[in-house]
């Protein structure tokens, strides 16, 4: 993990540039990604609400975000049958 900076990204502006990967030598598509934070960097005043964030704390906010989706794919496909009353309307009026 580590954090660019360059352009408008960088620990001490507005948004940060965090580059994550698996294997640093080959860069897997499925596995680097470049993700762009609002979290402030540690040591840095945080004008916002937003607690001060390390690149470690922003890969694992990511990682917990992608099984937050997958779980909630996954939960798409339960059955209506076992659904409780107020999902199962939610599924009816939802596109």
């Amino acid at each position: 993990m580590l954090e660019a900076e360059g352009g408008p990204y960088g620990p001490n502006k507005v948004e940060r540039l965090v580059i994550v990967s698996t294997d640093w030598a080959t860069l897997p598509d499925a596995t680097t990604w470049s993700l762009v934070t609002n979290l402030p960097a540690p040591g840095r005043a945080a004008p916002r609400s937003h607690a001060p964030a390390t690149v470690l704390d922003v890969a694992h906010l990511y990682g917990l975000r992608v099984w937050i989706e997958q779980s909630y794919r996954l939960s798409e496909n339960v059955s209506c049958a076992v659904m409780p009353p107020w999902r199962q309307a939610f599924h009816s009026i939802a596109p």
